[in-house]
């Protein structure tokens, strides 16, 4: 059976800041405006087939923030310590030089595919495994290092029950 749920991640968000295509690695970094925290999630097992695209695109998934910190401040993508809490119960702990691919990687890989465009946000990804699911009435937070953190009061107006 597959599961259900809405499967929750904190990532680094990276801001772009002008025009980018078919960036080297060496260069990707060039075109960031600055970094922000994502809470990356993802709606899995709603009834209907819905794809990776849907499952990330309904209303009010993909909270950011609290600021953009510009590249400028002196903040260095390869090693922020990101956490997830959820009811105050810490679910990720990790840092950005624990990821798969580096912020450069995820720029160069986007960028041979897409153009990027100023204010466009990509998503670094989560290096931790196991899902966090999120329910109605979970308050939710991300904290970045460096950039700060926010909370979100998750409403499921379905009040769905996930299975652990």
């Amino acid at each position: 059976m597959a599961a259900t749920g809405f499967e929750a991640e904190a990532t680094l968000g990276v801001v772009i800041g002008r025009d980018a295509k078919k960036m080297p690695e060496s260069d990707a970094l060039s075109c960031v405006l600055g970094y922000t925290a994502f809470l990356d999630v993802f709606a899995t097992g709603l009834g209907r087939n819905i794809g990776t695209f849907f499952g990330k695109s309904l209303d009010t998934l993909g909270p950011m923030g609290p600021c953009i910190v510009t590249v400028d401040e002196s903040i260095d993508p390869r090693n922020l310590r990101i956490r997830l809490i959820v009811n105050g119960k810490t679910q990720q702990d990790f840092t950005t030089a624990d990821m798969l691919m580096p912020a450069a990687g995820v720029l160069a890989t986007a960028t041979a595919i897409m153009t990027l465009h100023p204010g466009d946000v990509v998503t670094c990804g989560s290096p931790v495994e196991g899902r966090v699911l999120l329910k109605d009435g979970d308050e939710a937070t991300v904290e970045i290092d460096g950039i700060g953190r926010f909370s979100v009061q998750v409403s499921d107006p379905a009040r769905r029950v996930w299975a652990a």
